[in-house]
């Protein structure tokens, strides 16, 4: 069996930034009696925000139940401003681990409102990203998936489009199709990550050369979940894991060429453990980079013990 890692892996600029601040803000108030919160996860990785509720960084389900006093840091994916507004009404020290790039979408959003355009999203609807987008926008931008709900969508004067920083770029690009082939005036705003619209590109690649991609990354990471679309567009078997315990021998043949790409999200350590998982499961595999030998996987990160219930079922094919 042979096992192909794409180039880039690990976490990009944003995530580092947001994981290093609740480190630092948690090892500064250890011992002061106060608490370090974040609403939903830091970021989109279940294990990662183990390891920082080890250290103390807890989440919480509204700013109402933290104690006036404590540190609440948002994410890396950003929060509206009502959210911002009630944490400081309640006398919390607020930590920005907003992704500057997620910050530009927010900004871009409420600017582009101002200049009175109608501001259409091409995102997820429920995602946190986009949530938080709308409300910068006064909650009147318009989120629309794909080119069919543009084609839907009712068209009032100038139009502006901004986009989770995740999106594939071809979606985005056939949103703006669709808006201008109905006559509509569209100013486009550039706020992909290039560094997702980047891994998307190397997996479309590897997935070229594959029988079987293995995409690690937190399953409610959204632009991990771009990644294994990507690979199921290819034609290819696609598994989705979180961590290595999840990938099963009954998924590979002998002959197998299999290839591993990780979410922005995902810390080198978690897809070196896929590794090791690999040749634990073919020990005769070689393990390569799209462009030469890979490294051999450093020493692990030692485990977060799981909290009850957490190893669920096992990844599905797709």
């Amino acid at each position: 069996m042979e096992v192909l890692l794409t180039p880039e892996r690990g976490f990009c600029l944003g995530v580092k930034r947001a994981v290093e601040l609740a480190e630092r803000v948690a090892s500064e108030v250890r011992g002061s009696g106060r608490g370090v919160w974040t609403l939903g996860p830091l970021i989109h990785n279940r294990r990662v925000v183990q390891a920082l509720e080890a250290l103390g960084v807890r989440i919480a389900r509204s700013v109402a139940e933290l104690p006036p006093g404590d540190v609440l840091v948002l994410p890396s994916h950003g929060a509206g401003p009502e959210v911002v507004a009630a944490a400081e009404a309640r006398g919390l020290r607020i930590e920005d681990a907003t992704c500057p790039l997620v910050r530009k979408v927010q900004a871009a959003a409420k600017a582009l409102l101002a200049d009175g355009y109608q501001v259409v999203i091409v995102g997820q609807p429920h995602h946190v990203e986009v949530a938080a987008v709308v409300g910068w926008a006064d909650g009147r931008a318009v989120v629309v998936e794909d080119a069919e709900q543009a084609g839907a969508l009712p068209l009032a004067g100038r139009v502006a489009v901004v986009s989770q920083t995740t999106q594939r770029p071809e979606r985005v690009a056939a949103v703006v199709d669709t808006l201008r082939g109905r006559g509509a005036e569209v100013r486009v705003e550039p706020t992909l990550c290039h560094v997702t619209s980047e891994r998307q590109r190397e997996t479309r690649e590897l997935a070229s050369k594959i029988d079987v991609l293995l995409v690690v990354g937190g399953r409610e990471s959204a632009n991990t979940q771009k990644l294994a679309e990507v690979g199921r567009e290819m034609g290819r078997r696609v598994y989705h894991i979180e961590a290595a315990h999840e990938v099963e021998p009954s998924w590979f043949g002998k002959d197998d060429r299999v290839g591993i790409a990780a979410g922005t999200s995902t810390p080198d350590w978690i897809t070196e453990e896929v590794v090791v998982r690999m040749k634990d499961i073919e020990p005769d595999s070689t393990v390569k980079q799209e462009e030469g030998e890979a490294k051999a996987p450093e020493a692990v990160q030692p485990e977060v013990p799981a909290a009850a219930g957490d190893v669920g079922p096992g990844a599905r094919v797709t």
